[in-house]
């Protein structure tokens, strides 16, 4: 999600949804919530328009999903183009829940890119529930890191429990080292590269970028599958606690068992 204009979120989907796809060697799905111009549907020719899946034919098994949706020539990773952006907050809500419903099963991972997310009102909480990680994108500038750490601090705040990571990513989009805070906890500097200078996506994989930028590119995609993997986990026990009957005051913790208080 981009905490302002230029930010470079659009190209840091592109690459962490074809890099976990590609190591994961899983399909992935890349769903487009912006309004462009310059989109991951937008750069992707293969993206697919949800305004031209009829809801009656949503797909049962995975090679149907794919075919409705078409992939990448390495077979690996598909991208969905919403109707509406962050200009429609509740469309867009409404696009994304029946994406999730007709697609999301089928698919290893999905990356969802939005636009503004100053814009997206109270789409911006029920996205980031929805996700088990979500990424604040903001650009190398003083004011822009800072309305991103505000930003992160309310969304910690009003999803108070909820288990997943929480990233800034800052990006550096002009030559030199920016002249911003040091990345605290949960934050990545993502420095300038001119492999992606002058538009988001132009680099079509991950190895094609300096290799400070793979080390931090690599991390973010680390870290974000860590925050899935923490949220299952703790979805796993909640069901298994409630398939044995625990109480609220009993707890399941991995590799253990029941423990009471």
């Amino acid at each position: 999600m981009p905490t302002a204009p230029g930010a470079g979120a659009t190209t840091i989907a592109l690459l962490l949804s074809s890099l976990i796809a590609r190591e994961r060697r899983r399909p992935g799905l890349l769903i487009s919530a912006s309004s462009g111009p310059r989109s991951a549907a937008d750069l992707l020719p293969y993206s697919a328009s949800a305004a031209e899946m009829p809801a009656a034919r949503a797909p049962r098994t995975v090679a149907q999903a794919i075919e409705a949706l078409g992939n990448s020539p390495d077979g690996l990773l598909s991208c969905l183009r919403l109707p509406e952006g962050s200009d429609n907050p509740d469309a867009l809500m409404r696009s994304w829940t029946r994406a999730q419903h007709d697609y999301l099963r089928f698919f290893d991972t999905a990356v969802t890119e939005t636009g503004n997310a100053g814009a997206l009102g109270p789409a911006l909480l029920d996205l980031h529930r929805r996700h088990h990680s979500t990424i604040l994108v903001s650009p190398a500038q003083r004011a822009s890191m800072d309305r991103g750490r505000d930003l992160a601090a309310r969304l910690l705040g009003e999803a108070r429990g909820k288990r997943g990571a929480l990233l800034h990513v800052v990006v550096a989009t002009r030559p030199g080292y920016p002249l911003v805070p040091e990345p605290g906890a949960g934050e990545s500097l993502v420095p300038f590269d001119h492999s992606l200078a002058g538009g988001g996506g132009s680099a079509s994989a991950p190895g094609l970028l300096d290799p400070l930028t793979s080390r931090v590119i690599a991390d973010v995609a680390a870290t974000s599958i860590s925050g899935c993997i923490a949220a299952l986990s703790r979805r796993s026990r909640r069901a298994l606690a409630s398939e044995r009957g625990l109480g609220g005051s009993d707890q399941l913790l991995p590799s253990i068992g029941k423990v009471s208080p």
